[in-house]
């Protein structure tokens, strides 16, 4: 069994406040994969409810009635939790004991830091995958902040972009895995040596130039021998994902290149005016919203086309994609639906930080 780390708005799904009814609690418990709802009291954890109290709570009540009944009446629940500087071995003793599969993770102060949530690793068809992480870029957009550590080395709650990454593909099953590295590389080897300390294999690429993003794929597809379809993320990317639903979108669509998209809203801060283009208004839109799907820097790939389509010299991902579309090639989008943050600035990386701090103010 292994431990995943939950943050941000799939944290947020899964609370209400103090004070909400109990039609709010059954929508969070509907809404919500791990099957808890906790209900927050000035920012701190007050209770935990699963959908067999709330039925218990409705079964005791019955001649109250539905409106009657408030969070008050969970406050003999007592909150289960862990605290921040616990092992993953003693979380794992904690949810033997209690019966469960998901308890939130509580900082000093109350709040929750994240939720942890238990996953069996049995069956796990991604072992012997490679997956490859693109670290090698300067991350010029981050200022001082890479001036001496590379972009995928910046920390989101403690732990580097990249652990994040590593550790949420293990739990996917994924255990052998290659960096490519150029910029500060040695870095990264000092930090994650042989992958052991984290349960895993990790190998190094190093880019002797700058590849772009998917130069280096050449030939770490040559030098590992790789013969199967694997996969490829980029280094400066946040979210949890579910590899193992990308690996076999890509196995039953018979895809030569999977990637993974993230629908994006755009929202016009004004008033819109459509006009005839000689002066007459036709409609006004209030705020419109603009939807697109962006490139979400998740990608599952073929290593035919990865050694009949590029020499290893430069080129990045997107124009990997642009010529296997001018060739026909069968490119195919994974809609992501968890939370996804490309931490590319320095208000990314503090928005995303924020975002995992203050989850529940």
């Amino acid at each position: 069994m292994s431990l995943v780390r939950i943050y941000g708005q799939d944290v947020q799904r899964s609370l209400v406040t103090h004070g909400c009814s109990l039609r709010q609690i059954a929508e969070c418990l509907e809404r919500t994969s791990g099957g808890v709802c906790y209900i927050l009291r000035d920012g701190r954890l007050w209770a935990t409810v699963t959908d067999g109290d709330l039925r218990r709570l409705l079964l005791s009540n019955i001649s109250v009635g539905f409106a009657d009944l408030n969070t008050d009446d969970f406050g003999s629940l007592k909150p289960c939790f862990v605290k921040n500087d616990e092992s993953d071995e003693v979380i794992l003793s904690h949810m033997n004991q209690l019966g469960v599969n998901e308890l939130p993770l509580v900082g000093p102060d109350g709040s929750i830091i994240s939720l942890v949530r238990r996953v069996s690793n049995e069956s796990l068809p991604c072992n012997s995958t490679y997956f490859v992480i693109m670290a090698g870029g300067k991350g010029r957009r981050m200022g001082v902040k890479t001036v001496d550590l590379p972009k995928p080395m910046l920390e989101v709650g403690g732990k580097p972009l990249v652990e994040h990454i590593i550790l949420n593909a293990k739990i996917n099953g994924f255990n052998k895995f290659v960096i490519s590295v150029n910029y500060l590389g040695h870095v990264i080897e000092d930090y994650f040596g042989d992958g052991s300390r984290l349960g895993v294999s990790i190998e190094y690429y190093k880019e002797q130039n700058p590849l772009g993003t998917a130069g280096s794929l050449y030939h770490i597809v040559e030098k590992f021998k790789i013969t199967g379809p694997f996969m490829v993320s980029n280094g400066d990317i946040f979210g949890i994902f579910n590899f193992q639903s990308m690996m076999q979108e890509f196995r039953v669509s018979n895809a030569d290149v999977l990637v993974c998209g993230k629908q994006h809203v755009i929202t016009n801060p004004y008033g819109e005016m459509l006009t005839d283009g000689t002066g007459n208004l036709l409609s006004v839109r209030e705020k419109p919203e603009m939807h697109s799907i962006v490139n979400a820097g998740v990608y599952v790939v073929s290593p035919d086309i990865i050694k009949s389509l590029l020499d290893g010299g430069r080129l990045d991902i997107t124009e990997l994609m642009n010529i296997c579309l001018q060739l026909k090639k069968k490119v195919k989008v994974f809609l992501l639906t968890e939370s996804w943050r490309d931490v590319g600035t320095p208000a990314d990386l503090s928005d995303v930080n924020e975002e995992i701090n203050c989850v529940s103010s």
